[in-house]
């Protein structure tokens, strides 16, 4: 069923026998009407048209669901922000009439909202089975930005014949004609630890292979949602499941359609988290989560559900979540067309496929699984999506496209598939045990690799919080090994100093946890973090770090406390120990000369602060320019507070200069070095 977007228009009403709240009617009609007088609001006994809010609460919103075809819409928009209690709405009709949604007080990103389409009548119908209502159809939505079409979803989808050969296609064109990728492929493809057999077409076994046992295996991504995943392996079933397995039709509807399509795809094994963890043994989950960078890495194919919010919902969405019938518009020809509200992310001309904006992009763990395996198939609300080492496609999307960095920040950097097996293959390319950081073209480029990976991953949700670390873990693990470096609390040891750089980027409330990781670690904190542009590799000005060796940290000691030792995942507690330059600031702008006010000063987390805090200085950068030129040096500090123990601080913030306080006629008198540097302890 074709549908284009809603433009205002005189003829458009809002529907009588639509289900909408009173505060819905309110938006309808004036999406419908941006031009409407406080008249039109008469049947519904509205005061006026200024901005005000929704419902009070998101509590209000949720019981206003149960009736409120628009408000189930706008909750299910919000379904990522389960901790948030209130929202705003923003009626934006600039291009089009639409709703921008933001959860709790996020002031800088918002959700994707709602806009309005129109559609040919007939709607109902086509998605409606004989005899039942149409909320509970899924459907899809293909063609593309100037023909899209709503479609219902086949019932076979996605193993219908169109889409198993699509897949097969696209695996053989990557087999036999992409080089990148077959240089990307492990040639040990050994099975992990477990995985789920589904030679049979009813039923599961847990298997577990012998050592080194090797063979094809498919590895599912998905979301496990806010109530888990309902069916898993524990101590107590995991006999069962691999004597007697596990019923397919007994598996929640998402998992269940990624495994009907590996067995599609001539696939004996998946691999799937879930069951193929013990999930209720600290031990069996802590090295499995170091291992999954091999895993994933090591699957013929990564089937990825993009979509779905959950492992019940299946890979395509429910009308009922999707579309809701708003109001009713007469066309040329007296042809009446129905208007409904839509996610915007769905409406033209919008929607090509954009890996980077699914949900599946949203989440934590699946960062790593998507960038380290060869070959991703992606279950899209469009059909199907490829993604690998050398190009992308999707059903109906015309020619390949070559494979882009999905985070083009800095210029230049990448951070997809062909960035991971770009610098995994110069990684493994010595297995004989030295250590690529002693390269004197790039001693530390390598590490500072992970970097960028970091500030990518932290933009991400985790449904545990104490998952920051070990989320990263294989990908750390990899990285180690290859460096023979050291990883402490998510930084390296060999190049510490510049990892402690790390600062916040603003996007809503920080919170630090140092039950988690050491406030020194960016593992610490809830939210999104950075670093200063010229630290990351591949940028179009490399830094380089100018020595100072009266004010340089010097680094004694670096401990952190592992929960399960060896896995690089949760720790307990760490401290650096080390002998810094250290100034005390109080109220005033001043600090030894230097004019603080001039500082760039990013605080860790929303929270009062102590009135006295402490300046350590931590390096100073210089940055490559345009012909041949140097900018900087830009020095970098940490702020901290006192424990309250004798020379012990915490992190609450990091500080910069963005010009070169040379420039501003600032220097440390030489005199007054001996005075500051100090050795302190950092938890």
């Amino acid at each position: 069923m074709p549908y284009t977007l809603f433009r205002p228009s005189p003829n458009a009403e809002c529907d009588d026998d639509a289900s909408l709240c009173k505060s819905c009617q309110e938006l309808v009609i004036e999406l419908l009407h941006p031009d409407a007088d406080a008249s039109l609001l008469d049947n519904i006994g509205a005061n006026s048209l200024s901005k005000r809010p929704h419902h009070e609460t998101k509590a209000a919103l949720v019981t206003s669901a149960t009736e409120c075809g628009l408000c189930r819409l706008i909750l299910y928009e919000l379904r990522y922000h389960i901790d948030c209690v209130d929202y705003t709405i923003t009626i934006d009709h600039k291009q089009v009439p639409s709703l921008s949604i933001r959860a709790g007080n996020e002031s800088s990103s918002s959700l994707s909202g709602v806009s309005l389409v129109q559609v040919a009548g007939g709607l109902e119908e086509v998605l409606k089975p004989s005899g039942s209502g149409y909320r509970d159809r899924k459907f899809l939505i293909q063609g593309n930005g100037r023909n899209p079409v709503i479609n219902v979803v086949p019932e076979a989808y996605p193993t219908t014949r169109e889409n198993v050969s699509t897949a097969q296609a696209w695996m053989a064109t990557c087999d036999n004609d992409h080089s990148s990728c077959r240089l990307a492929r492990r040639e040990d493809r050994f099975l992990p630890k477990r995985v789920l057999n589904i030679t049979s077409p009813t039923n599961v076994i847990l298997y577990e292979p012998g050592r080194e046992e090797v063979a094809p295996y498919a590895a599912l991504s998905y979301c496990w949602g806010a109530s888990g995943v309902p069916l898993i392996t524990t101590n107590d079933n995991i006999r069962r499941h691999r004597s007697e397995g596990i019923p397919l039709s007994s598996f929640p509807e998402t998992i269940r359609d990624a495994i009907r399509l590996a067995g599609a795809l001539d696939f004996a094994f998946i691999w799937i988290d879930a069951l193929c963890i013990v999930q209720d043994d600290p031990v069996d989950w802590a090295y499995q989560a170091t291992a999954m960078t091999n895993i994933y890495e090591g699957c013929k194919l990564n089937i990825a559900v993009s979509d779905s919010p959950d492992s019940n919902a299946g890979v395509t969405r429910r009308v009922c979540n999707s579309l809701v019938r708003v109001g009713r518009i007469t066309g040329d020809g007296d042809i009446e067309m129905g208007i409904y509200a839509m996610p915007k992310n769905l409406c033209p001309p919008g929607i090509s496929y954009k890996y980077d904006n699914c949900h599946l992009a949203t989440r934590g763990w699946v960062f790593q699984e998507t960038l380290v395996s060869t070959t991703s198939l992606y279950l899209t609300h469009q059909g199907l999506a490829w993604d690998c080492c050398t190009e992308r496609s999707r059903e109906g999307g015309g020619d390949p496209q070559p494979a882009v960095d999905i985070w083009p920040y800095p210029s230049g950097t990448l951070t997809n598939k062909a960035s991971w097996a770009q610098h995994n293959r110069k990684w493994l390319a010595d297995r004989s045990g030295s250590n690529i950081c002693e390269d004197p073209d790039s001693p530390v480029d390598e590490l500072r690799v992970f970097h960028q990976w970091v500030l990518y991953a932290s933009r991400r949700n985790l449904s545990k919080p104490t998952d920051k670390l070990p989320s990263l873990a294989g990908i750390a693990s990899r990285l180690t090994n290859a460096t023979s470096s050291s990883y402490v609390a998510g930084l390296f040891r060999e190049d510490l100093v510049v990892g402690l750089t790390w600062l916040v980027d603003r996007s809503g409330t920080i919170t630090t946890r140092q039950d988690r990781a050491p406030t020194w670690s960016w593992a610490s904190i809830d939210g999104p973090i950075n670093y200063l542009w010229c630290l990351l590799p591949g940028g179009k000005y490399p830094a380089l770090i100018e020595a100072d060796e009266a004010l340089d940290l010097v680094i004694h000691n670096v401990s952190v406390s592992e929960v399960r030792p060896g896995t690089l995942g949760e720790v307990q507690g760490g401290h650096i120990e080390a002998t810094g330059a250290l100034w005390k600031r109080g109220s005033d702008d001043n600090v030894n000369g230097m004019e603080w006010r001039r500082a760039k000063v990013l605080w860790d987390e929303d929270r009062p602060l102590p009135p006295v805090t402490w300046i350590l200085y931590l390096v100073s950068v210089l940055a490559n320019g345009a012909s041949e030129k140097r900018r900087g040096p830009y020095p970098m500090f940490l702020i901290l507070e006192e424990t309250g123990k004798e020379d012990e601080f915490r992190r609450v913030g990091m500080a910069y200069m963005d010009q070169s306080p040379r420039w501003l006629g600032w220097a440390v008198p030489a005199p007054l070095i001996p005075q500051m540097r100090k050795k302190i302890r950092l938890v």
